[in-house]
């Protein structure tokens, strides 16, 4: 097949990162795949956040600087920018309008469905009231969008997860701290994350805290966090591995890989019924599942788990088997599986 995957931008976020990871699958699977992302305006801001970026937060290369394959940018998606391909995939709603405007000459139009777009729901209206297919990237997405009256939903294809990339890395001893990834986002409730952190403080100053993200350390996380903006994979991988707990606090979560990195990695995990993450995560058995916008529960279960080392160690255990299951070649099967579908179904039609 002929893959073209629409990407809102570039950066260092999950949501450019997994498609990248999925054109590099398809790809090793003889597809002839493409990535196409939208080419930010020049001016005077933009150069500057790049150059603090560079110089002195001394960020990595962002995801798509690390891709290998074929990768274009566009200000004005056309079909000479896309050319005849067979399917051509949005990743996230923010694209929606420029693919729907493409002629029919330029493939199967098909949308890939991240997360709930929390931040602008009139966005995701737009997009999944658009008029072609779409492959939802969780259950808990799927769900959302038959309530919400969506019907041409093809596919649930996940993400999947490299452990090249992630595995438990603590060469410095025991496990001892506590750690999340902090997000801005209304999705990703930073309050309770703060909040979260206070309160273990507070209650076991002992414990070490440690936190990483994509945006700058925000006010009110207590300074006993130590904090890492834009980490390299590989200090995402040591700092996972310093953990002998991993929490999510998020409102909702369409697949979050950090969710998974830190199983990887040998953290036992905690993490709110964000949605997502209920796909492979089953409370009591590889993780724990609490409610969301309860840091009191979080905190809870979080002094449960260091103080029961034996219960941490069956969770870990138990994780680690179910992210081998999770492979970026069976995402890749399934999403191959689903696009064949969907265009052998638009071609008899």
């Amino acid at each position: 097949m002929r893959i073209t995957f629409v990407l809102p931008g570039r950066g260092f976020s999950g949501g450019i990162r997994a498609p990248l990871h999925m054109a590099r699958e398809l790809t090793r699977r003889g597809h002839d795949v493409k990535v196409l992302y939208r080419k930010r305006p020049l001016n005077a801001r933009s150069v500057i956040r790049t150059l603090y970026k560079k110089f002195i937060v001394k960020a990595p290369q962002d995801w798509l600087r690390q891709f290998d394959g074929d990768c274009t940018s566009f200000r004005n998606l056309t079909a000479e920018v896309v050319g005849q391909r067979d399917a051509v995939v949005a990743i996230g709603p923010d694209c929606i309008e420029d693919i729907v405007k493409l002629p029919e000459g330029c493939g199967c139009k098909i949308f890939s469905v991240r997360g709930l777009t929390l931040r602008n729901p009139r966005l995701r209206e737009t997009a999944w009231k658009s008029k072609i297919p779409k492959i939802a990237v969780s259950n808990y997405v799927r769900e959302e969008m038959l309530k919400a009256g969506v019907e041409d939903i093809y596919a649930v294809v996940p993400n999947g997860l490299d452990t090249l990339e992630y595995f438990p890395d603590n060469t410095d001893g025991d496990r001892t701290a506590v750690g999340t990834v902090y997000g801005s986002g209304i999705a990703k409730d930073p309050e309770t994350i703060i909040s979260v952190f206070a309160k273990l403080n507070k209650l076991h100053p002992e414990i070490p805290l440690v936190c990483f993200s994509d945006v700058r350390r925000p006010k009110g996380l207590v300074q006993a966090v130590q904090f890492k903006r834009l980490p390299t994979v590989e200090a995402a991988r040591k700092t996972y591995s310093k953990c002998a707990v991993w929490f999510c606090a998020s409102r909702s979560e369409g697949y979050p890989a950090p969710v998974l990195e830190a199983m990887a990695c040998g953290c036992a995990v905690v993490c709110t019924d964000c949605g997502g993450p209920n796909d492979y995560l089953q409370s009591g058995v590889n993780g724990i599942v609490v409610k969301k916008e309860n840091p009191d529960r979080i905190v809870e279960e979080i002094i449960k788990l260091i103080d029961d080392k034996a219960k941490r160690n069956q969770l870990v255990n138990e994780a680690m088997k179910t992210v081998k299951r999770l492979s970026w070649a069976l995402a890749a099967s399934q999403m191959e599986a689903a696009l064949d579908g969907i265009i052998s179904g638009r071609l008899r039609g």
